[in-house]
């Protein structure tokens, strides 16, 4: 998966790269165990291709999933939903060291019929060219960058981290005494954003993303429309007020 094993930003690439050894060599088991997966996949079809069989398989990279595209139904717990929901529960955002760094949201109805045809295509046409194995990286090319990400939700940026950090603080002092505020979802994570400021990404690739559009699989638009639609479903499901 893209967003564990992470991405490199290469917008102008025809394809996000392959992901070295090298960038899991210290990660924990779950993510050298999705390493390995995509090791296993290419190693199946190359014993298919030497046998005069076609390529079987396709490796897929789902990046930051999040709501349907028309309804928002989502996974609330994913990082990205908590974040938004957080971050506008708090009404401001923390400042990033990398603030023009792209933020990916990839709707699950994208994601899931992206992955779904690709894959049916590419064991209808036999696999890659030989026999090589299909690599997808279903993250959004198209994300909006943090800044316009925030414009959308209409939040301000902390003056520091160090500021942002103690107003979240405050929030879940307030929230202990008074039972009746709607819980932020960031204080389980408060542990890993005292150690730093949280991580976004996006690989970018526009040729990537071209090539699923060529395919018959366009990424709906990400603005502020699609926010409102996710924003609606968190007051849905009570995590925001209406």
């Amino acid at each position: 998966a893209a967003g564990v094993c992470g991405r490199v930003h290469c917008p102008d690439a025809p394809s996000p790269p392959r992901i070295p050894l090298g960038a899991v060599g210290g990660a924990n088991g779950y993510v050298q165990g999705k390493w390995v997966s995509e090791r296993l996949m290419e190693n199946c079809n190359e014993l298919a291709f030497s046998a005069g069989s076609p390529a079987r398989y396709s490796i897929m990279r789902p990046g930051a999933i999040t709501g349907h595209s028309k309804t928002g139904c989502c996974n609330i717990g994913d990082s990205i939903n908590r974040y938004v929901i957080g971050f506008t529960l708090l009404g401001v955002a923390p400042p990033l060291p990398d603030m023009a760094v792209q933020v990916d949201q990839s709707p699950v109805d994208w994601v899931a019929a992206a992955m779904a045809g690709c894959a049916i295509e590419d064991v209808a046409l036999g696999g890659g060219k030989d026999g090589a194995t299909p690599c997808y990286t279903v993250d959004n090319g198209e994300s909006m960058t943090y800044p316009a990400l925030l414009e959308a939700l209409g939040l301000p940026v902390a003056d520091t981290y160090a500021d942002w950090l103690a107003t979240l603080q405050k929030a879940l002092d307030d929230e202990a005494a008074d039972s009746t505020k709607l819980p932020n979802p960031l204080g389980g994570l408060l542990g890993a954003l005292k150690a730093g400021a949280p991580k976004f990404g996006s690989t970018g690739s526009k040729a990537h993303m071209k090539m699923f559009a060529d395919r018959g699989f366009p990424s709906p638009k990400v603005d502020k429309t699609l926010e409102d639609v996710y924003l609606a479903r968190f007051v849905k499901e009570k995590q925001l007020p209406a």
